[in-house]
């Protein structure tokens, strides 16, 4: 309670905070622009040079040249990640997780009936194989 009381005393005394504007930090370099800088891909890839063999990383880099090609009009890239695991470890369990429920679909037809009929022949069943052990 008396951290509560302390701090509510200290923020109202304080009063609204001040936003302060400022530019970005370019590590005092005049000149630089947000381009320039560092993106997360660009820390991201020693991690994704060393784990290559995982996640297969797939670039393209394609230039559309109209006079020559030393000035290019355009420079177009893509670049995409294709992950070991998900090709060879989880696609295919969820595509035979996908057949086992669509054979389930079809004993489950939504029909009360047909369940009411699945778990007398159960029970029915059941009950056979216990008298024939009593005996």
């Amino acid at each position: 309670a008396c951290a509560l009381a302390a701090w509510l005393l200290i923020r109202f005394a304080a009063g609204a905070p001040r936003i302060r504007r400022a530019p970005t930090w370019a590590c005092g370099l005049p000149g630089l622009s947000p381009r320039m800088e560092y993106s997360a891909t660009a820390y991201a890839k020693p991690f994704r040079m060393l784990f290559s063999f995982f996640y297969r990383p797939i670039r393209e880099v394609r230039r559309d040249c109209v006079a020559s090609p030393y000035f290019p009009s355009g420079i177009h890239y893509a670049s995409s990640v294709t992950s070991l695991f998900k090709e060879k470890l989880y696609r295919p369990a969820a595509e035979l997780l996908l057949k086992l429920s669509g054979a389930a679909r079809r004993l489950q037809a939504g029909d009360v009936n047909l369940y009411l009929g699945y778990l007398s022949a159960t029970l029915t069943g059941l009950l056979l194989l216990a008298v024939w052990r009593l005996h």
